[in-house]
């Protein structure tokens, strides 16, 4: 009973302190404007508007407060690299966690745009590598550092799996809302169903992490592979119409069932106790 209380604590003041630092971020880079600021990262010069410097440090908060309360505790950070190990998964579930975000996403834009598929140019091609390999340092990697690789494992202690994935995917997906509010300027009614599919990713992003052993690496791919369809395919997340947006979520849960049905005794043995406890 401690250990699910403490647990329990620390999930609390996790949460409280992302969100703190999170919303802030946001509210002040939608009052900065677009005047730019650059800064030096190693060798690389980095150019960026307040808004966006301001938005990233935004995104970037889960992993950083995650980090920070790792240390604070103690424990260090070897709790943390563990799960960066190889994954003990198949093949084919890594080739899952790169090609069903962008096959989902072509297919969104096929509905809404008519898009011819063997139109795609090299261009596209060139754009959406480069956008993947920049991100695995940005958004996803933070945010499934703390979401998924702080958050999901201490909710997990002394609290049913169900409920851990139940109140990690609610609150990940609470935590757009100033995001997608201020930042992407999406109205409500696109919020809440964007908030409905949102929480389908955040439940396949666990089974994966369960699957593959408690391990990182295919949440971030996923979540990566996810961000660059997004961008490089729609240019702006979220900007489909409803009805497109409402088929889109209808697949991710159709997605989370299938796999929850094929791994869920997996992730019962990989988590140390029956799911549904």
């Amino acid at each position: 009973m401690r250990t699910r209380d403490r647990a329990n604590n620390i999930a609390i003041a996790y949460c409280f302190i992302t969100f703190a630092v999170s919303w802030t971020a946001w509210i002040f880079a939608a009052r900065a404007g677009s005047s730019p600021v650059e800064f030096r990262v190693f060798a690389l010069s980095v150019k960026l508007t307040r808004e966006g410097a301001l938005a990233l440090l935004g995104n970037i908060a889960p992993g950083v407060v995650a980090i920070l309360m790792l240390l604070a505790g103690g424990r260090g950070l070897r709790p943390l690299f563990v799960q960066f190990s190889l994954p003990r998964c198949s093949k084919l579930l890594c080739l899952f966690a790169i090609t069903i975000p962008i096959a989902l996403n072509l297919v969104m834009l096929w509905a809404e745009d008519g898009i011819n598929i063997n139109s795609l140019d090299k261009t596209l091609i060139v754009t959406f590598s480069k956008t993947f390999l920049l991100n695995l340092f940005l958004a996803p990697l933070w945010e499934e550092i703390g979401w998924r690789g702080y958050l999901l494992p201490m909710l997990s202690k002394g609290n049913s799996l169900r409920r851990a994935f139940a109140v990690v995917s609610a609150v990940w997906a609470i935590w757009h809302f100033a995001l997608y509010e201020l930042i992407l300027r999406v109205s409500l009614f696109s919020f809440t169903i964007n908030f409905i599919g949102l929480v389908a990713i955040s439940l396949i992003l666990a089974t994966l992490y369960f699957v593959s052993g408690q391990n990182l690496i295919l949440p971030i791919v996923f979540h990566v592979s996810w961000n660059t369809a997004l961008y490089s395919v729609n240019k702006i997340e979220p900007t489909f119409h409803a009805h497109a947006l409402i088929f889109q979520t209808l697949v991710l849960w159709a997605i989370f069932g299938i796999m929850w049905f094929l791994y869920r005794e997996r992730i019962e043995e990989d988590a140390g106790g029956p799911a549904a406890s």
